[in-house]
């Protein structure tokens, strides 16, 4: 709740939100080992909390790495995959472009996603504002889904769209203080 306070009075951030997962007994899974997240009870457990922002965005379930350093798999938070594919996105488009999908969301680093997911559970996550992570047949795996946490429907409950404000206040906040700034570079 702080940390979207924090970018709400900022105006200029997005916070890309890991989820309490829950295990079977809908307990607060604290750790990588032999706990297994449960879709409903993890949804249920989010919804509970009624966030209503444009701010963020929530992703889910954790990520399974390469770690180059132990040439071992880490699991990781999801939110560190999908910062990866917000940068894919930025280096071969824009801010203003969906990071989900096939391309723009593609986890290249991703081995795979610690819960295999099927179509319910991929309903049910978009439903809740969650954005899963997944993979189908013959693909990588992908964020698949750019929802943020908005309530109401709106273009400001989708992820391109807050990027895409942010974007623009950044760029017009930098012109105000910088007389020399083109739009073109970071101020």
């Amino acid at each position: 709740d702080y940390a979207i306070d924090t970018v709400e009075s900022r105006f200029d951030a997005m916070y890309v939100m890991d989820i309490e997962e829950r295990d079977e007994l809908n307990t607060v899974i604290t750790s990588s080992v032999g706990s297994f997240a449960n879709v409903t009870n993890t949804v249920n457990d989010f919804k509970s909390r009624a966030l209503n922002t444009s701010f963020a965005a929530a992703y889910f379930p954790d990520v399974i790495l390469p770690d180059p350093s132990t040439n071992t798999n880490v699991q990781a938070p999801p939110s560190v995959a999908v910062m990866g594919a917000m940068a894919l996105n930025d280096a071969v488009g824009y801010p203003w472009f969906a990071p989900a999908g096939f391309t723009r969301g593609a986890l290249q680093d991703v081995i795979f996603a610690d819960v295999n997911l099927n179509k319910a559970n991929l309903d049910d996550l978009y439903d809740a504002d969650i954005n899963p992570i997944t993979s189908f047949p013959n693909t990588g795996v992908m964020v698949f889904g750019q929802k943020t946490l908005l309530a109401a429907a709106s273009a400001l409950d989708r992820v391109n769209v807050r990027r895409l404000l942010i974007d623009i206040r950044r760029k017009r906040t930098c012109a105000a203080y910088s007389p020399k700034y083109t739009g073109e570079e970071w101020c």
